[in-house]
């Protein structure tokens, strides 16, 4: 085990993580979010909470439909939330893609305020079951890429003045976790944890400036994306928008690829091949951005398994939650980095490939 961090170094840190929410836990009133339900939207029902990762996100059952309610952590301006919400609506009146319909209020906003400035807003609930909780033999990657494409063409032209915030989930702010590797249990995990950070700073850092950016998804993971393997419409819903942002899109292409990771095959990076594989079909990216895929991916594994152990330890309420999404991480992570520089030359011949 590591020593502690040193002050300055654990603050960066702490203020990365808690400004993004990260330590917000469950204290909303369900009397009162029923009460502003029922005065802004005329809607009334039975309330039933979801597990997530810092929203206070419920089931709303009325006589005639079912609705998703998110209440936003207090560190969430109302800017933020009218960024995912803006970013929502267009996307369904841009795309053919199954994005949850926000509903208006009375007033014909898309958000309210509960009591404590913190914002609500509802959403339709999309029928399927997420990509997380099927057989992976079901799965169909390039169907699953080409829709993230699609999504992110139709955000292409998308302004909104939240964009630019200071996302935790941002790879941009990766180095700014190097402090919690010395955290980590064992020596194998530290060295490949640093290895990694020391790929990403080496080849994607200096890029950083250079690579196409626009409003992206965020969290375009099989968590996050809903299917049907015997509908007519295999993808039934893209949901969850509550990282959007501004960043480059080859991040959120790695996002995808990340959680695509599986350290049973042979091949780890065989779905998120096929990712690639649709996603440039829709939305061609140079091969100079797209080899940077496989060390940005395993920044990301590296990330989303720094950040979930720090909120265990901070938040314990939220810990089976965020331990859950995070735990085939290490063994993942471990299989991809070892054939990382393969999988690199593979994606930036698929992008090429599709250009020509």
């Amino acid at each position: 085990m590591g020593g502690e961090l040193m002050p300055a170094r654990a603050t960066q840190i702490n203020e990365l993580l808690t400004g993004g929410g990260l330590t917000a836990t469950g204290d909303v009133d369900p009397g009162a979010l029923k009460a502003v339900l029922y005065r802004e939207y005329g809607l009334t029902g039975q309330l039933r909470r979801l597990a997530s990762e810092k929203d206070e996100t419920s089931v709303l059952t009325t006589a005639e439909a079912e609705f998703v309610v998110k209440v936003a952590p207090v560190q969430e301006t109302r800017a933020v939330v009218e960024l995912q919400t803006s970013a929502m609506i267009l996307a369904a009146n841009t795309t053919s893609l199954p994005v949850p319909r926000v509903l208006r209020t009375r007033a014909g906003s898309a958000e309210t305020v509960l009591a404590g400035d913190q914002v609500v807003h509802v959403m339709e609930f999309l029928p399927g079951t997420s990509l997380a909780a099927q057989d992976w033999a079901s799965w169909r990657p390039q169907v699953i890429g080409a829709r993230h494409g699609e999504l992110l063409r139709g955000l292409a032209s998308f302004a909104h003045p939240a964009a630019h915030r200071r996302l935790p989930w941002d790879l941009t702010h990766l180095p700014v976790l190097a402090g919690l590797i010395d955290d980590l249990p064992d020596r194998p995990r530290r060295n490949l944890a640093t290895a990694v950070l020391k790929a990403f700073r080496d080849t994607v850092v200096p890029q950083r400036p250079h690579l196409r950016s626009q409003v992206v998804h965020g969290d375009f993971s099989p968590y996050n994306i809903l299917a049907d393997p015997a509908g007519t419409r295999y993808v039934t819903g893209i949901i969850d928008f509550g990282d959007v942002h501004h960043g480059p899109v080859m991040f959120d292409v790695a996002v995808a690829a990340s959680g695509l990771l599986d350290h049973r095959h042979p091949d780890p990076w065989q779905y998120a091949d096929g990712h690639v594989t649709g996603f440039v079909t829709e939305m061609p990216l140079p091969g100079s951005e797209i080899e940077l895929v496989p060390v940005a991916a395993a920044a990301r594994t590296l990330q989303r398994a720094l950040i979930a152990g720090w909120r265990a330890r901070q938040v314990p309420d939220r810990a089976a939650y965020v331990l859950d999404h995070a735990r085939h991480d290490w063994a993942d992570l471990e299989a991809a980095f070892s054939t990382v520089s393969e999988a690199a030359g593979r994606f930036a011949a698929l992008a090429e490939g599709n250009a020509s």
